[in-house]
């Protein structure tokens, strides 16, 4: 199934309306014909099905509207550099985290910008996926304020020490992944963590910073009672 996305789905036989670089997707580059059918997402919650016409006309034919889920997995790390960002990103994406938030970390080596280019790319990984609910992009954030921005949030780290384990999950509200820098989080962060984060063991070896990010949300989507 392709996916493609639009500002919003209709009933069904309501016709569609889709951003001309989706619409050109769709003819020159796909090459659908009439009667063929493709998916459709809006980012907030709603999936919808549409076939095309002989004029070229879209038409909604189906759609559902999922609930948000009721324990959401967030993923908030320091940022790569450029190529290993866009993977990170469409990965989020894909694995159906709520939101992304950028940390600046003592070991910290990039920032991110452009985030209207940010935003395409976590929108490419809901239409690879089928993922309804576009990630959330939050500002970026010192390290050092992770405390006060912990209200109603469960956080946890990855972990390779042997005592690192599986949390207690709550079964509501938000989980909130944190991942360090390709140097880790420093030795005066770690011990910040061991406050306010529970320990989440991803095995026994180092992993690259868009590795840990993919498994420890892999990891806790599997873990969800939901």
């Amino acid at each position: 199934m392709h996916y493609f996305w639009t500002e919003h789905i209709g009933e069904a036989g309501t016709a569609v309306e889709l951003p001309r670089g989706e619409r050109e997707h769709l003819f020159r580059v796909l090459r659908f014909r009439p009667e063929d059918r493709g998916g459709l997402l809006d980012g907030r919650g709603c999936r919808g099905l549409f076939e095309v016409g002989k004029d070229r006309e879209l038409t909604v034919i189906g759609r559902e509207v999922l609930p948000e889920p009721e324990l959401k997995i967030s993923l908030w790390c320091a940022a790569p550099k450029k190529n290993k960002l866009d993977i990170l990103l469409k990965q989020a994406s894909e694995l159906g985290v709520w939101s992304v938030r950028f940390l600046d970390c003592e070991f910290s080596v990039a920032k991110p910008d452009n985030f209207d280019r940010l935003n395409t790319l976590l929108i490419e990984g809901c239409k690879q996926s089928g993922n309804p609910f576009l990630p959330r992009l939050l500002p970026m954030e010192k390290f050092s304020r992770l405390p006060e921005l912990g209200e109603g949030k469960f956080f946890c780290y990855g972990d390779v020490v042997p005592g690192g384990g599986k949390p207690d999950l709550p079964e509501k509200g938000e989980v909130v992944f944190l991942v360090g820098p390709e140097g880790g989080f420093s030795p005066r962060e770690l011990e910040c963590l061991k406050n306010f984060a529970a320990p989440l063991n991803l095995g026994r070896y180092i992993l690259r910073l868009e590795t840990a990010a993919a498994a420890g949300v892999a990891v806790l989507n599997c873990w969800k009672k939901d």
